[in-house]
């Protein structure tokens, strides 16, 4: 009998200890739902403020991005690559604050041979060297971009322009689209790159070298021409850089109105700096002579007014605000007023 009693005292406890468990566990979870919920949409709002950010200002994400999403539980100033003690990690940390404050800060101005004050001038370069051109193309631009004087548009971004206007690489082959295109994307000469055929250059020489013609972007004028290997890009390259700065005047466009801010496809890359004040122009006139139907070029738009560069943004991009003039449009040509 006593263990009768027993037994079914064990079986009350049990059922009542289950029944105050199975209750806790019911309240303490109740809240679990409601405060996941809460930390999920500050989680949510957190990432869409880091999206934002990083969609206006696209150059590049930094390591402060992940230092401060990290948030204030990490109590570090560094990232750690690889460990906290590791010395190349220091070394690692130095280069990318030295990189970001590079990429960050106001963009250092290039200068011409006399210290004066310059715009970096876009290119196009164009191969007829077939699958020879592959590494040619690969090559080129990187010689041209240490001349700190011309930007070598991606050919991925070219290609994208010419879809985008409608036009296919043949239809390069004249000067009328040659000037559409530059005048579209702010180009200031096309660069030709072949094999030589020109009785100039001896046989053997032929084998190694290649001719490059700069052309002028809008008026189709050759600017110079050149023989070189590939080996000697980077001598060439500067020369190039010198001859397109001094045969060339740079312009840009406005892309974009919004009320007293004006959008311009120049900025950081190619020397844009705030406080920089820039003219407005419309389109000029073409000039052709009427006996031999060649373009002799273009006369300058008329002015519209004056604008003022306010900051940097993208890649290669300005907002200025507009100092004098009115009814500016999307594709006005903007130039050189004063550098700072």
């Amino acid at each position: 009998m006593k263990n009768i009693i027993y037994l079914i005292l064990t079986f009350l406890f049990l059922i009542f200890f289950n029944t105050a468990c199975s209750t806790k566990d019911t309240s303490k979870n109740a809240n679990l739902p409601q405060k996941t919920q809460n930390q999920t949409d500050e989680e949510q709002a957190k990432n869409e403020e880091w999206e934002r950010k990083i969609i206006n200002s696209p150059m590049l994400i930094t390591s402060e991005y992940f230092r401060q999403k990290a948030g204030s539980d990490a109590n570090t100033k560094s990232i750690s690559l690889f460990s906290s003690s590791n010395k190349r990690e220091k070394e690692l940390e130095e280069r990318l604050a030295a990189l970001e404050k590079r990429m960050l800060d106001v963009p250092e101005r290039p200068r011409d041979q006399k210290g004066a004050p310059i715009l970096r001038r876009k290119v196009v370069l164009l191969s007829l060297l077939g699958d020879t051109g592959l590494d040619v193309l690969a090559i080129l631009p990187s010689s041209l971009k240490r001349t700190n004087g011309v930007i070598p548009l991606e050919a991925e971004q070219f290609a994208l322009l010419l879809e985008k206007l409608g036009k296919k690489v043949e239809d390069l082959s004249t000067s009328a689209t040659r000037k559409e295109i530059a005048l579209k994307a702010g180009i200031q000469a096309f660069i030709l790159v072949y094999f030589p055929m020109d009785e100039t250059v001896t046989a053997k020489e032929n084998k190694n070298k290649l001719r490059l013609d700069v052309i002028h972007a809008t008026d189709s004028t050759l600017i110079a021409s050149y023989y070189s290997t590939v080996d000697d890009f980077d001598t060439v390259s500067k020369q190039i850089s010198e001859d397109i700065i001094r045969s060339t005047a740079w312009s840009g466009r406005i892309i974009q109105l919004e009320g007293n801010t004006i959008y311009i496809n120049s900025g950081r890359l190619t020397g844009i700096q705030p406080g920089d004040r820039l003219k407005v122009l419309s389109q000029g006139k073409e000039i052709y002579d009427p006996l031999t139907g060649k373009l002799i070029g273009a006369v300058p738009g008329e002015p519209k007014g004056e604008i003022q560069v306010e900051s940097l943004f993208g890649t290669d991009g300005a907002k200025t605000t507009i100092i004098s003039g009115k009814a500016f449009e999307v594709g006005d040509m903007v130039e050189i007023s004063g550098l700072i």
